[in-house]
This record gives structure tokens, sequence and C-alpha cells, in this order.
């Protein structure tokens, strides 16, 4: 649903370079996704809520709150990754 949820959202825009560079990115993305869901359970409903405000913000048409919250949702998910791989590490330590 997540990676849907992106996929619809990159076709929206039409941006074709960026459709490319997510689609080269997509297997890495996609055991990123699996182990930040592994390592914390709540994260999955926070990325949806996230996922709820940028379609919000879409159907009212702020375009500035939908980059507001688009960035917002873009941050955690680094912030996640980075959290997961450095939780990653410190277990074959």
């Amino acid at each position: 649903m997540d990676a849907e949820f992106h996929e619809l959202i990159l076709n929206i825009w039409g941006n074709n370079r960026l459709i490319k560079i997510c689609n080269n990115l997509s297997s890495s993305d996609h055991r990123f996704r699996i182990r930040s869901l592994r390592n914390n359970p709540g994260r999955l409903k926070y990325s949806l809520k996230g996922h709820q405000e940028i379609v919000e913000a879409l159907k009212r048409k702020d375009t500035e709150q939908a980059d507001r919250s688009s960035r917002i949702h873009i941050d955690n998910v680094l912030i996640n990754i980075l959290e997961n791989e450095i939780k990653e590490e410190n277990k074959d330590a």
C-alpha cells in the first residue's frame, strides 16, 4: 500500500526523471521498508497518517501544506531509516 501511494503520487506529478530515479531505488527501498516495519511496529500507522495528511492537502488544493506534509513525511522516513541502520550495525558489532 505504501509503495502504491508513492507510485500514484509520482504518476500524478508526471516527472519522468523522478519516476526513473525512484524505480532504480525501489529494491533498496523495499529492504529498508521491511526492516523499518519489523523494528518499529508503530511505523506503518504513523506513515499512513503522513500519507493521509498529504492527500487531504491535495484534495483541498493546498499545495503549500501538501509540500510541507511531504517534506515532513520524507524527513521522518529518512530518520527512521538511519535509526534502523544504526540498530542493525550495533547488532553486528
